[in-house]
């Protein structure tokens, strides 16, 4: 998603004053071509265009979660623990954290939901793909307007009693 694709979406939605502030930003297409003595030659190994092309990423605590949950089917009781962050574009850090801030509970809630829908074996696999890709389904799916690129889980527990 394009970061003039983010711009549009916040202004369409309203979602406040900190996260409207971003609008204030000047667009790609009306910034001033640089003067040509301000152009640099390309480099011939194409390394400047591959760090180019990877955004700057900041990553934001949406929380620390513990659970137990009891699974009537299988019998078993299950003991999770783990910290998830989400991974956002650096220069839109500040306007995410401060509503992820005014929308905690919020968040909390589709985390919870999303993870008791988990199957067991989701919580086996060794990189959680498809634990994270419920939680981020369901954060988008509840709060669009969040630019999340991805998510993080750190401090990762499972017990099975």
């Amino acid at each position: 998603m394009s970061k003039t694709a983010v711009y549009k979406s916040l202004y369409n939605r309203a979602v406040g004053g900190a996260l409207a502030s971003l609008l204030l930003v000047t667009p790609s297409w009306g910034a001033p071509a640089p003067a040509a003595s301000d152009v640099q030659p390309a480099d011939p190994s194409g390394q400047d265009k591959q760090a180019d092309s990877e955004p700057d990423l900041a990553a934001l605590l949406l929380g620390r979660f513990m659970m137990r949950d009891f699974r009537v089917v299988e019998g078993s009781k299950l003991r999770i623990s783990f910290a998830l962050y989400a991974e956002v574009d650096a220069t839109l850090a500040a306007a995410v954290a401060e509503f992820l801030e005014t929308h905690e509970h919020r968040v909390r809630d589709e985390v919870l939901v999303s993870i008791r829908t988990c199957d067991q074996s989701d919580f086996q696999e060794p990189d959680l793909t498809r634990m994270r890709r419920r939680v981020m389904a369901r954060l988008q799916r509840a709060m669009p307007m969040i630019p999340i690129e991805g998510l993080l889980i750190g401090e990762f527990e499972f017990f099975n009693d």
